[in-house]
């Protein structure tokens, strides 16, 4: 059954461990598209690995959010 986020999109940074992690776990089990960034590929391919165990599909991004050459980057 959708959630209150069906067909949004939502971009958590800090994504990959933590609260940022949870939080993004949160908004896809609301049936959010999740684009999870984080600036450790390994944490991140992990937390994605997580999520896909439980069918959530999403979009990563290896990034420093603080360096603003990089935000263009995000969807």
């Amino acid at each position: 059954m959708p959630g209150e986020f069906a067909s949004k999109v939502v971009v958590i940074t800090g994504a990959s461990r933590g609260i940022g992690r949870a939080i993004a776990a949160s908004f896809a089990r609301e049936g959010a598209q999740t684009v999870l960034a984080a600036s450790s590929q390994a944490n991140l391919d992990a937390a994605a690995d997580a999520h896909a165990l439980a069918g959530v599909v999403e979009e990563l991004n290896n990034l420093r959010i603080g360096n603003a050459r990089e935000l263009p980057r995000l969807p």
